[in-house]
């Protein structure tokens, strides 16, 4: 639409606004895909390794635990 009303005479303003308008409109988007990035990098990868992080420690807690309450529950057996 912006090439064929900076042809024309009459509506050539018309016609670079609407560039000037498109490249605007570009340059924002690369902006909020590079925001995108960088809050994917700095925080949900961060987030991610804590939670895996968490989660192992979790799971061995649990093993932990169990080891601890079936050696209780056969010492109480033997009783």
């Amino acid at each position: 639409m912006g090439e064929l009303a900076s042809e024309s005479q009459g509506s050539k303003e018309l016609g670079d606004v609407l560039f000037q308008m498109a490249e605007v409109h570009r340059q924002i988007q690369n902006q909020l895909e590079e925001m995108l990035k960088s809050f994917h990098n700095e925080l949900l990868t961060q987030l991610e390794q804590k939670v895996e992080l968490d989660s192992r420690y979790l799971s061995a807690a649990l093993k932990k635990y169990q080891t601890e309450q079936r050696s209780k529950g056969d010492a109480l057996d033997k009783c």
